[in-house]
């Protein structure tokens, strides 16, 4: 049939030439036997063309069935757009072979004739069809290879989860084992480091912190932070000492917890590399006014490797010894903020060895170290400091606080006199009252405001704050005298406590003390009956581990 169909189109094109010499009178009935003649030949082109159409679609059909069941089942883990764009493509081709099915069955059911002129009058009907099978069988393999990517990158992971899985097995022993090595170490490290503290030195600095710490009501002592002296040691560049210094009971250690707390938080806000020391001087415990314990506080790492090399000749370290330690000390640092409350409790025979210590470190070149000490007025401490950068805490800076202070013990007691019966009148002249008396104590107001919040009326009040003691010494003496006129065993069993609490070199704990004014020296054995430590003390000890309290202690 295609040499019929050649042997055809070389007859046109010879009757073309022909014609093209006489066209007058040859062209007229050419065209009519031509036009015989091309559809004959467009009908036998479009008979191959549909049976070419045929030939693909069937592949194609079984193509896209076969991509369906491989990447359109829902068990496949395939991109979710992988697998749609693949759907597309095969709803995209099925529509194109049923076009393609519909325009072969109309031809096919047509005559020869009809099937030439439709040839004839729409020469690429079929043809482009043709093209779209082509066009959406490139589409579809293009489709099923990004679909294979797809499956074969998902499972790749699922392999390699698998196999993290089976190393996560496998490691799970020696994952325990080094967790168990590590708390063996970590163990091994704590121990090591609570025996070097032990032997540097024995002082719990940050209970002692805590108890100093311990009461202060929330929003005293500001007053301090927001001094310009304060604020000057504080941001300066260069070495310096601050004394704060002032009389019995005006509260110097409770400002200077206040100024350890404030360090401390300075620190943890801005994650400095700053060093903080601090210490609080106690002359009712012989070892906390000792130069040598208050240095040993501030000691390193490398004495304890050192000492523990020589098998530990020295019980504890030695002045001499901090004073070499003291460079690397405060250079391992940029800035060393070292802070002594109660400098003048420290031993008067030898602190001058710990002033000569702090003003070494204060000399130290390239080094920036800010040191903060809280004293009394004494002689020595005077010419040491009076001439450098202090503050002397006086009344008024108290009043505030310790009016603050009054109403916040007033408001917690449970009288209801002071709770919701009392006039504002008697209030104001309480706060007056404290206020011309206290004298900036803090301890003065503590002391007489658990007596006045006993009292059940308001005359008794007044009474009481017209006989109000001047000055700690005489309340003291009154509540001592206090103590002493109560009736039975009382007095006995409190004389006996305070000579306790005096004769002990660490503070007693409360079954300790018990025990201890249990024993009556008149007679062999303990007097059970003098258990009882309730009486009235003014709270001159403190409670749970009983020492006397420091007198420059506020509340």
């Amino acid at each position: 049939m295609v040499k019929i169909v050649d042997c055809i189109q070389r007859f046109k094109e010879v009757g073309d030439i022909v014609v093209s010499f006489d066209p007058v009178h040859a062209a007229l009935p050419w065209a009519g036997f031509r036009f015989l003649l091309q559809l004959a030949t467009s009908e036998v082109e479009q008979t191959g063309m549909l049976l070419i159409m045929l030939e693909k679609v069937g592949p194609l059909v079984l193509r896209g069935e076969i991509y369906e069941r491989i990447y359109l089942d829902p068990r496949v883990n395939i991109k979710a757009d992988a697998k749609s764009s693949l759907k597309r493509t095969v709803v995209d081709l099925y529509s194109v072979v049923l076009s393609s099915m519909s325009v072969a069955g109309r031809l096919f059911s047509k005559g020869i004739a009809r099937q030439g002129l439709h040839a004839t009058t729409h020469p690429n009907t079929v043809k482009s069809l043709l093209d779209k099978l082509d066009e959406k069988g490139r589409d579809l393999g293009a489709e099923a290879q990004a679909c294979e990517a797809s499956r074969i990158e998902s499972l790749h992971q699922d392999v390699s989860a698998e196999l993290m899985h089976l190393q996560d097995i496998l490691e799970r022993p020696l994952a325990r084992v080094d967790a168990y090595l590590e708390n063996m170490w970590a163990s091994a490290m704590s121990s090591e480091r609570g025996a070097m503290l032990q032997w540097i030195s024995p002082i719990a600095y940050d209970s002692d912190h805590d108890f100093a710490r311990k009461n202060r009501l929330k929003g005293t002592a500001e007053w301090l932070l927001a001094r310009e002296e304060y604020q000057e040691w504080k941001e300066s560049n260069s070495s310096t000492i601050f004394w704060l210094h002032g009389i019995p009971g005006a509260g110097k250690t409770k400002l200077c917890s206040k100024v350890v707390d404030d360090c401390l938080s300075m620190n943890l806000d801005m994650d400095t590399d700053e060093g903080l020391a601090y210490f609080y001087c106690d002359r009712n415990r012989e070892d906390h006014q000792d130069p040598d314990t208050i240095l040993g506080s501030l000691a390193v790492y490398k004495t304890w490797t050192e000492q523990r090399s020589k098998g530990f000749p020295t019980k504890s370290l030695s002045i001499e010894k901090c004073k070499e330690l003291l460079p690397a000390l405060v250079g391992a640092y940029t800035q060393t903020i070292i802070i002594v409350d109660g400098l003048d409790e420290c031993d008067q025979g030898t602190r001058y060895e710990l002033m000569d210590v702090l003003d070494a470190a204060m000399n130290l070149p390239a080094a920036l170290v800010k040191i903060l000490i809280a004293s009394r007025n004494d002689t020595d401490l005077v010419r040491q400091y009076g001439a450098g950068k202090h503050l002397q805490v006086k009344a008024a800076h108290n009043q505030g606080d310790i009016e603050k202070f009054v109403l916040s013990e007033m408001a917690r007691s449970r009288n209801p006199l002071f709770r919701e019966k009392m006039s504002d009148q008697l209030k104001a002249q309480i706060l007056k009252t404290f206020r011309n008396k206290s004298r900036g104590m803090f301890q003065w107001a503590k002391l007489q405001i658990d007596e006045l919040t006993s009292l059940m009326v308001e005359s008794e009040v007044r009474e009481y704050l017209q006989k109000l003691p001047e000055g700690l010494t005489r309340s003291y003496d009154n509540l001592l005298d206090r103590i002493l006129g109560r009736k039975g065993r009382g007095p006995i069993i409190a004389i006996r406590a305070f000579l306790w609490i005096m004769g002990s070199w660490y503070p007693l704990t409360s079954e300790k003390l018990v025990a201890g004014v249990q024993q009556n020296p008149d007679t062999e054995g303990a007097d059970p009956e003098d258990a009882d430590l309730d009486i009235e003390t003014g709270n001159p000890v403190d409670s749970h581990t009983y020492r006397f309290r420091n007198t420059s202690n506020n509340t």
